[in-house]
């Protein structure tokens, strides 16, 4: 699931007018809002094996700062994300990683160089030594990008000095439909009336409701077993999971003992293209009937247990999509038995015990929406729903994006040209 890759600039506008009327070059203080992506919580040998393999995926790690790099011949423009970032500074650490930050690394070049923020970023400082010392221990936030002239590389999005350097993660739920020139945003937990355009019969609306809830880990999980017994058609209860090791999980599913599990293991592969043909459906509890469903995404775990995402669960298949081989992960399912020499779970819920351990709480987003079941979703990322009734048009359907964002704001000096803004 794509994030959104833009870096919104706020711009203090007023105060840029009145600084250009007074003749003066001081620069303004402007505000940037940059995204944090999905990043997988890795040790920096993971980051390197997943980089060798060629594997493309955000990732956070902490490793020891190893020194300044030349940027190597053809690495000046990284073409990563789907578009190309040209490279300011790169760097490598202890593990063998070449991290390159791309000149709109606002918040990576700052924290390298130290600089306040009513310092402008300008060539010259580019130049300069950074304010890091060998050794030294650096978060780092980015993508893996591959393989290049023999490299391990990662195209940065920030780099983190010391703990207190790292600024609080502000969020946001984002809709936007057929029409719409800005999308509707929820910023706090609360529930909120939308009032949303009928695509099929103009002038007509649907009255649906966003619910946001932020929740402890321990308290998700307790909702999300309650969703997932709605959805297997017990509503007013709660799925309930035995806990168990990843072998013993194994043992029952080859044994085509359906068993509730909750256990965690580490990811050995992911299947990205070419399902085999026993792996291409799962079964699972819909409406209190065992039905096979489409596939989403099937990965294996060290302990050989295949685990299958059903196609109609956005939030884990959102998750799964961005496992990493070496990478702890969390599953809670139902063991399916075997089917073509693999021993299969059907899965409820992905999670990274890492990645999931940094989080203070989790955003539960519920959106009800008449003449359909409601929707959850407790990850962050973009979803897209095309199959929303439409009052009046019975026929038709609607079609909604629920974007849930995590971002960061970085206060950043704006030069303002002296005599900018005079007349003539």
């Amino acid at each position: 699931m794509k994030r959104a890759v833009c870096v919104i600039l706020a711009i203090g506008l007023a105060a840029a007018a009145a600084a250009a009327q007074q003749g003066t070059a001081a620069p303004v203080v402007g505000e940037v809002k940059i995204p944090v992506r999905h990043y997988k919580s890795l040790s920096p040998n993971v980051v390197y094996r997943a980089a060798l393999d060629g594997v493309n995926a955000d990732v956070r790690f902490r490793d020891a700062y190893a020194g300044r790099a030349d940027v190597p011949a053809g690495l000046g423009t990284v073409r990563a994300r789907g578009g190309d970032h040209p490279v300011a500074v790169a760097f490598r650490t202890q593990a063998g990683l070449l991290c390159l930050v791309p000149s709109t690394g606002l918040e990576a070049l700052r924290n390298l160089f130290r600089l306040p923020p009513q310092q402008p970023l300008t060539p010259q400082v580019l130049r300069g030594p950074l304010a890091v010392n060998a050794g030294q221990q650096i978060t780092v936030e980015g993508a893996l990008v591959g393989k290049g002239t023999a490299q391990k590389l990662v195209l940065v999005d920030s780099v983190f000095t010391y703990d207190a350097q790292v600024p609080e993660v502000q969020r946001e739920v984002e809709l936007l439909w057929q029409g719409a020139t800005a999308p509707f945003v929820i910023d706090r937990p609360g529930r909120v009336a939308v009032s949303v355009p009928c695509a099929a019969v103009p002038g007509q609306t649907v009255e649906a409701a966003v619910t946001v809830e932020a929740l402890s880990p321990d308290a998700l999980l307790d909702r999300l077993a309650a969703v997932t017994a709605v959805r297997e058609g017990r509503p007013g209860t709660r799925k309930a999971y035995g806990q168990y090791d990843a072998n013993t999980v194994y043992r029952h599913a080859s044994a085509d003992n359906p068993v509730n599990v909750d256990f965690t293991d580490t990811v050995s592969g992911v299947f990205r293209t070419g399902l085999p043909r026993e792996l291409l459906t799962v079964r699972a509890l819909r409406n209190d009937m065992l039905v096979d469903l489409p596939t989403g995404l099937a990965f294996e775990v060290a302990s050989q247990v295949v685990c299958l995402v059903p196609s109609d669960m956005p939030t884990p298949l959102a998750r799964a999509s961005t496992a990493v081989p070496g990478e702890r992960v969390r599953i809670r399912g139902t063991t399916a038995g075997r089917r073509g020499g693999y021993s299969i779970v059907s899965v409820d819920y992905v999670g990274f015990p890492e990645q999931d351990a940094e989080a203070r709480d989790a955003w539960l987003v519920r959106l009800e929406w008449p003449g359909t079941r409601p929707r959850e979703f407790w990850d962050f990322g973009l979803y897209r729903l095309s199959d929303l009734p439409c009052p009046g048009a019975p026929a038709r359907t609607q079609a909604l994006q629920v974007f849930l964002s995590e971002f960061r704001r970085l206060e950043v000096a704006v030069p303002v040209p002296a005599g900018a803004g005079a007349g003539g």
